[in-house]
């Protein structure tokens, strides 16, 4: 087991303060729509620089619509993207999203700041109140899933790193274009979108 594997899974305590573990649904998109899994760490810079640029396109042409969903999912890579990413699952659906890019809109400020003062910036920018922000960031068991999750995505999908997508069946790695989700999209309608 790697160093952050077990320093994810060691950093939380065993006693929990109470906060429901249940998983926030972070998906956007028609119900009968072919679903993409994007994975990402609220401290990559790529992670950042996907929903900045790449995801306003994605979402205006092929989730608006009702082509693709999208649903995110938390892997960590570091101990303020786990508590950061406890604060975000107070919010849900378009509210998470919206939270997303301001949250990555203000990365370049947030992650020069020591872990405390971050994290009490990361609920401001998502306008998540600093009190339930402190209660999730602190939430053993809340962290210990979201840690679990991110081993699973590592052992069950075979994610490696941040961003990552797994579009029609495969695992891809990196900030991709536009044109890979639209031809994804059509590849699962079989028809041009």
């Amino acid at each position: 087991m790697s160093l952050l594997r077990r320093s994810l899974l060691l950093a939380a305590p065993a006693l929990s303060v109470g906060i429901p573990v249940a998983r926030a649904k972070r998906r956007i998109g028609a119900l009968s729509a072919p679903e993409v899994v994007e994975w990402h760490s609220l401290t990559c810079p790529f992670c950042a620089q996907f929903v900045l640029t790449v995801w306003p396109e994605v979402e205006r042409r092929l989730v608006q619509p009702g082509h693709l969903a999208i649903r995110f999912e938390d892997f960590p890579l570091d101990m303020l993207a786990l508590e950061g990413a406890a604060v975000m699952r107070a919010l849900e659906g378009e509210a998470y999203v919206a939270a997303l890019k301001r949250v990555y809109g203000a990365q370049h400020v947030w992650i020069q700041m020591p872990r405390t003062q971050a994290l009490t910036e990361i609920a401001r920018v998502a306008g998540i109140p600093a009190i339930e922000a402190r209660r999730r960031a602190e939430d053993p068991a809340l962290l210990r899933e979201i840690a679990a999750e991110r081993l699973r995505a590592e052992q069950e999908e075979g994610v490696t790193g941040t961003p990552a997508f797994r579009i029609g069946g495969q695992i891809l790695v990196g900030v991709l274009p536009y044109e890979i989700f639209e031809a994804a999209t059509e590849q699962a309608h079989g028809r041009p979108i």
